[in-house]
């Protein structure tokens, strides 16, 4: 399945991502294009063209009265707070991890010391942002940005009890990457926020305006900025994907199409580095023998050059269906489901083929069971239903029929449902 890291591998989902001129105006102006739902969509588009894209923190209410733009910069956490080597272990199967659990570690506890001593500009003095300039390298670089991104993610991703406060020290660390122009950490609090709406929290606004900077280098594909070259380790892709995310948020129709032509241009700009994804997994794959091969496949629908690419094609095909679009939405979900092999992907097909009348094909019946499999709720209902309606059928015998009632109440109890009552079906 995949995610929101890498060349990406220096990123993230998440799966997962650069760098823009300085907004003129403050946070909150009206005027700001990440919030353009609170603007005409004349205005936007006039305003896009020339300005140019987890569930883990608090509610809004409580966002409101404890935070400030500096929040995420604060110390608040200690270095009992970095989890011992048994999570590292588990951490690091995350797509996209390279290193040994021990080096994550050990990055993680040099950065909560420097953290502490906080001594004047040691980010910029310590943390390597260009892998032109690596740790220990003549600069004086004692960190890489890609390897902090990676325990950052780590310690947000994977679920731990060695500290209630490991979610602050993850947060500090890609707050301070971010700050010192790092995509990848930029892009990750920026979903981060849109996951929980709380993009206009103060907290977030250094991110927003690093996030601008990055729109107005990409642009949306129009005019000047549709020469615009992608250039090696570039995060373009999942920039214009968060994007338009944003835009598909708004649920109108203004904002469909806004969201669609951020998709299309995350569509150019992701297409233009597969050949090269696809030439280096070729080199790769003749390199390993079959066992190393199988270790690998958690990465095998992984691309670093577009983490969010599954996030494209939900969010275009859920665009069509609300258009009435169904082939072009059946063609997106076919890329998220066959292609990515995710589960949203499986379970958006399964919806679209029901609104099809293709209910009763065996391409609805494999896409909800993967669905369901990979642990969707819904999937597993629909699975539960399906097999009580099996159920009902005439001539069956008494022990086929019970069989068929088994699997359903097997079906129901994944999706915690409860299984109709004997005669209600």
């Amino acid at each position: 399945m995949s995610q929101f890291a890498m060349s990406f591998g220096r990123f993230i989902c998440a799966q997962c991502t650069r760098r823009l001129s300085r907004v003129d105006r403050s946070f909150k102006s009206l005027s700001n294009p990440i919030y353009s739902p609170i603007m005409p969509t004349s205005q936007l588009s006039q305003k896009l063209n020339t300005f140019f894209l987890a569930h883990y923190y608090s509610t809004r209410k409580v966002a409101r009265i404890s935070t400030t733009r500096d929040t995420f910069a604060k110390v608040r956490f200690t270095r009992d707070d970095i989890p011992p080597q048994w999570f590292w272990e588990k951490a690091k199967e995350m797509p996209g991890a390279d290193l040994s659990a021990n080096e994550y570690q050990k990055a993680a506890e040099l950065y909560v010391n420097m953290a502490l001593k906080n001594t004047p500009q040691w980010r910029q003095r310590f943390i390597a942002v260009d892998d032109s300039s690596p740790p220990d390298s003549g600069q004086g670089k004692a960190l890489s940005a890609h390897i902090l991104h990676y325990v950052a993610l780590m310690l947000v991703m994977t679920r731990t009890s060695s500290s209630k406060t490991a979610g602050h020290l993850a947060m500090h660390i890609l707050h301070s990457l971010s700050g010192l122009g790092y995509a990848p950490s930029t892009l990750t609090i920026m979903r981060m926020a849109l996951a929980r709406n709380l993009l206009r929290e103060p907290q977030f606004e250094p991110a927003v305006e690093k996030f601008e900077r990055i729109l107005k280098r990409i642009g949306d594909g129009s005019n000047s900025s549709s020469d615009y070259e992608v250039g090696e380790g570039d995060y373009a892709a999942d920039a214009c994907t968060l994007r338009a995310m944003m835009y598909e948020r708004e649920d109108t129709r203004e904002g469909d199409i806004s969201a669609l032509r951020w998709f299309r241009r995350a569509y150019e700009l992701g297409q233009s580095t597969a050949s090269t994804t696809d030439h280096a997994h070729s080199e790769e794959k003749q390199d390993v023998d079959t066992s190393t091969a199988l270790q690998g496949d958690k990465n095998a629908y992984f691309n670093p050059h577009w983490q969010w690419k599954v996030s494209f094609a939900l969010g275009v095909g859920r665009i069509r269906m609300r258009r009435g679009e169904t082939e072009k939405a059946k063609d997106m979900f076919t890329m998220a489901s066959s292609e990515l092999d995710n589960a949203d992907g499986y379970l958006a097909m399964a919806d679209v083929l029901e609104q099809m009348g293709e209910a009763d094909t065996e391409k609805y019946l494999e896409s909800v069971e993967k669905a369901a499999i990979s642990g969707k709720r819904e999937a597993a209902r629909k699975l539960g239903l399906r097999e009580w309606d099996r159920a009902t059928e005439r001539g069956l015998s008494k022990w086929e029929k019970r069989k068929r009632q088994a699997m359903a109440e097997e079906w129901m109890a994944i999706a915690d449902s409860a299984a109709p009552a004997e005669g209600t079906v």
